[in-house]
């Protein structure tokens, strides 16, 4: 069974009391907190499929755990307050390596306000890093994945493909110690891994977008095409009626552009990577048509809805996403189903 296919069984026979707004299946539960919302979601990183020790030293670690939690809150249009971590590590892991660990998360944190105010320690066969994260509306309502409509703009804040293609990098041993990367490659293969081990999503630009009527969201933890048909989904069924996430080539060509040299390099197309790669952590939001978008965002697509007559078409399709009005075959991560 798939991740969706294991949670279908779960989500629903979770009650939920009436002070939860938005509960599970988004990318963070909203609950009534005295006059105000508390925003809240948990996430974990586990050594030897989240990260890999040969990859990675324990400060990147660190950030890039504050990064995709963190990243989880801004979707909602919240801003980011606390986190609490829970880590467990084999017993032989020093005390520098887990207070690098420490420092990476404290040193992402403090980069957007927010406090880690308290957590758990214990051992384990592999390094487990689990993360509650919370946040605040300031009085706005949230934006969940449920509320794009026909016309609206597809919009994202931040790359796509980017840590894909890192992670394509250090899979294949291109990049490995020993690798010798041409000089002209170095600095894009530098910044590919980099943003791999630990991305840098722009955390603020969360609340800002809700600020600005954004009216649905998520981060592209999975990648553009897995993301954008969670959007559609979601959509679809508020709506009663199928919905169709349109992206462009000609908004999207400048990101596979970019990625071309290191395509090219391990004979893939770089769209797989535009479309498939996960870990971006980046902004992936609808807007309504005409709307100016907010500083950081860029158009990359429309939401579409379906028409009678494209129904069996449209069921046809394994997810409601289209590129240039064709459906494309994408390979999307899935934490069970590979």
């Amino acid at each position: 069974m798939t991740e969706s296919d294991i949670l279908s069984r779960i989500l629903p026979t979770l009650q939920q009391s009436a002070d939860v707004i938005v509960g599970p299946g988004d990318d963070a539960a909203v609950c009534a907190w005295d006059e105000d919302t508390l925003v809240v979601s948990t996430d974990m990183l586990v050594e030897g499929h989240d990260f890999t020790l040969d990859w990675s030293n324990a400060h990147e670690i660190g950030r890039k755990a504050m990064a995709q939690n963190l990243a989880d809150i801004a979707a909602m249009g919240a801003r980011p307050t606390h986190v609490v971590v829970a880590t467990a590590a084999p017993q032989s892991t020093t005390v520098d390596w887990l207070a690098e660990l420490s420092r990476g998360m404290q040193e992402y944190c403090a980069r957007w306000g927010v406090s880690i105010i308290g957590g758990d320690l214990s051992a384990a066969p592999q390094v487990v890093i689990s993360v509650a994260a919370h946040g605040t509306l300031d009085g706005r309502a949230a934006v969940t994945r449920a509320g794009a409509n026909p016309g609206d703009i597809v919009a994202i804040a931040g790359p796509a493909g980017v840590s894909g293609a890192g992670l394509a990098l250090l899979e294949s041993g291109v990049a490995g110690a020993d690798a010798k990367v041409p000089a002209e490659l170095e600095a894009l293969v530098g910044q590919v891994i980099n943003w791999h081990c630990a991305p840098e999503p722009q955390i603020a630009l969360g609340a800002i977008a809700a600020e600005a009527g954004a009216t649905a969201m998520i981060d592209t933890s999975d990648g553009l095409w897995e993301d954008g048909s969670r959007i559609a989904m979601a959509s679809s069924r508020r709506l009663g009626t199928p919905l169709l996430l349109n992206l462009f080539t000609s908004a999207l060509d400048h990101d596979a552009r970019a990625l071309a040299p290191l395509a090219q390099a391990l004979r893939v197309n770089p769209y797989d990577w535009v479309l498939g790669g996960g870990e971006d952590h980046s902004l992936l939001a609808t807007f309504p048509a005409g709307l100016s978008l907010p500083a950081g965002f860029r158009e990359i697509g429309q939401v579409l809805a379906v028409q009678p007559q494209d129904v069996p078409a449209y069921q046809a399709l394994d997810l409601p996403m289209l590129l240039d009005s064709s459906p494309r075959d994408v390979r999307v991560f899935d934490h069970f189903g590979g």
